[in-house]
């Protein structure tokens, strides 16, 4: 399992003390301005040996945690699409997100979705159960960045945009491999 700090809200370490696993929880980053926070958090995870602190991680043994996480669990409650959850789908992780608008606009169908302390357990239960659950929902988070989250892409769609702006006429179609590919894996799961 795999946590980053600033995706870590206060249930996510009691919903995850409710599961049973072998598995690690691991919280990477910190808050230096936030030390009453922290101090919560820890306390909030004490007496459970599997739920670890790392403290900052950067370059490749962020990467290395990223490619070697079982799932990644995204608890952030305000802001927009968050760097952090869209390059642990690039990464290919299966995401548990929190359901605000934002982060379900983000995952689509390609990530799991809790609404509570109560729900993220049952869903980190769920897919600790089910590896190829896991690894359908890891295929589609990447098809999903490579098709909606790619700068190309974004740079074409803006160019358009402008172009359209101007009242002129590029030959940019937004629709391509990717997306049929990703169309298509839904489609087979949900058989």
């Amino acid at each position: 399992m795999f946590s980053t700090f600033h995706g870590l809200s206060p249930k996510t370490t009691p919903a995850f003390k409710r599961v049973r696993t072998a598995y690690r929880l691991l919280i990477v980053g910190d808050a230096p301005y936030a030390r009453d926070y922290i101090l919560d958090l820890k306390a909030r995870a004490r007496g459970d040996k599997r739920i670890v602190f790392t403290g900052f991680v950067f370059g490749q043994d962020y990467r290395a945690l990223q490619q070697n996480a079982y799932c990644y669990v995204h608890a952030t409650e305000v802001g927009g699409t968050h760097p952090a959850l869209l390059e642990a789908m690039g990464y290919g992780n299966c995401v548990l997100t929190l359901a605000t608008p934002e982060n379900l606009e983000a995952v689509g169908e390609a990530g799991l979705a809790y609404t509570d302390e109560s729900d993220l357990a049952e869903k980190l239960q769920r897919v600790l159960r089910d590896g190829s659950l896991v690894q359908s929902y890891r295929h589609r988070a990447q098809l999903r960045v490579q098709r909606y989250y790619d700068w190309d892409r974004i740079v074409d769609r803006y160019e358009n945009l402008f172009a359209e702006m101007a009242g002129i006429r590029l030959n940019f179609d937004p629709s391509g491999e990717v997306e049929s590919e990703l169309q298509s894996e839904l489609t087979v799961h949900e058989k």
